[in-house]
């Protein structure tokens, strides 16, 4: 009997693969890995239930790419007169390497005399890598409220953790709730807070966050755009009624409610006491005699 397995799968601009399993009706029957096309070249992670890593539902397999840290990139060959000499330049790509010293070789080869061998030296310093969405949409928002809403952080790339400590906003009053941390080759969110708003209709600002990636690839700005409405007006937009301490009064309170905003909206009516006054009573006392050893009271 065939069985059905519902996944995806994603390729990042940097190379990385990952294959994400929402529903896998059963695991062994399961062959995960990654070829080339022709075949003759893979990563198998598991076939048929064997290998160190089976996707159950629910998980994911990354597969992490790792270019060449040291690359040409001045012509592949080179010819030279005696004498002559030409400078040969190649380029060094950190996402290949560790966190560390290590030391890499530039090999110059020559027909006639062989090879010579360049040692390059590098420390990798762990870094960051903060990865965010360009755009960030709140849709309809009241316009003398607070607005809290998350945007997401991707450290996945990241030798480091990723620390978010506030947000540069030069247009309007967004800030930062609290300062984030995530792990390196996590990703996490961050709360921020759009405050009150004086216009009416579709506005937008570019936010910076202000974080440790000392480059980002990806820029530390999104656009952030949002409709400032008027929301729910009331008539009247306050109410006094009379009662009679003590006695069980019923009393009809009627409150016109309007969607100014051009939006659809749901309202649930909750009435509630904003405040609550308890009366308690006690019967007279002559006196009380209070035990200072251990708290206790006497009555007579």
């Amino acid at each position: 009997t065939s069985r059905l397995h519902t996944m995806q799968a994603i390729l990042y601009p940097n190379g990385d693969i990952r294959l994400q399993y929402l529903q896998v009706d059963m695991a062994t029957s399961v062959a995960v890995g990654i070829e080339n096309e022709a075949g003759t070249q893979g990563i198998q992670i598991c076939r048929g239930g064997t290998g160190s890593t089976c996707p159950d539902s629910g998980s994911a397999v990354l597969f992490r790419a790792t270019p060449a840290p040291l690359t040409l990139t001045s012509p592949a060959v080179v010819a030279l007169a005696a004498g002559q000499s030409v400078e040969v330049r190649a380029s060094l790509n950190g996402l290949g390497l560790a966190a560390g010293n290590a030391t890499l070789q530039l090999v110059l080869t020559d027909a006639l005399f062989g090879k010579v061998v360049v040692p390059v030296a590098v420390n990798a310093t762990a870094a960051a890598v903060l990865a965010i969405n360009s755009t960030r949409a709140l849709g309809p928002v009241p316009r003398l409220q607070d607005v809290l809403f998350t945007i997401a952080l991707d450290n996945q790339l990241g030798t480091a953790a990723l620390s978010v400590t506030g947000v540069l906003c030069g247009t309007h009053n967004v800030t930062l709730v609290s300062a984030v941390t995530v792990a390196a080759g996590a990703t996490g969110t961050a709360q921020l807070r759009l405050g009150p708003q004086s216009i009416l209709g579709p506005q937008s600002a570019s936010v910076q966050l202000i974080h440790n990636d000392p480059a980002p690839a990806s820029g530390s700005n999104f656009t952030l755009s949002w409709d400032a409405v008027v929301g729910l007006t009331t008539a009247p937009a306050a109410l006094t009624i009379p009662a009679v301490a003590g006695r069980p009064v019923v009393q009809t309170v009627t409150v016109n409610v309007t969607n100014a905003s051009p939006y659809p909206t749901r309202v649930t009516p909750a009435p509630t006491l904003a405040e609550r006054v308890y009366t308690v009573s006690y019967p007279a006392l002559d006196w009380v005699e209070m035990d200072g050893t251990n708290g206790t009271v006497a009555y007579p």
